[in-house]
């Protein structure tokens, strides 16, 4: 299964066109400051470091499930070549460290 959800088969020029264009825009996301903000926000408010079972309400778990399920999508397609993994890494550590900055200026 490739980054997209796909397994191995034939892919119609259509669906190839929309995974050129996906990278395209991953590719502008990740080499721009607010594009890599967007893009850890987005995997903190999927669940993808976090913890989604919540032992009292199935149904929860299960929305959170689903929406960790997107996460894991967008990060497959950030860790699939070296380039990416890179931009990923300087959009975490960026994002740590205004994280730290906020939780510096509250105390």
């Amino acid at each position: 299964m490739d980054g997209y959800g796909i397994m191995s088969k034939e892919l119609t020029e259509s669906e190839k066109e929309i995974m050129r264009l996906d990278d395209e825009a991953l590719d502008y996301l990740l080499h721009s400051r607010k594009g890599r903000w967007f893009l850890m926000r987005l995997l903190d408010r999927t669940y993808i470091n976090s913890q989604t079972f919540n032992p009292e309400n199935g149904g929860l778990t299960a929305y959170n499930e689903g929406r960790r399920g997107v996460g894991l999508e967008y990060l497959g397609m950030m860790i699939r070549d070296t380039k990416r993994i890179t931009m990923k890494q300087k959009a975490e550590k960026e994002y740590t460290a205004v994280k730290s900055r906020l939780e510096r200026s509250l105390e």
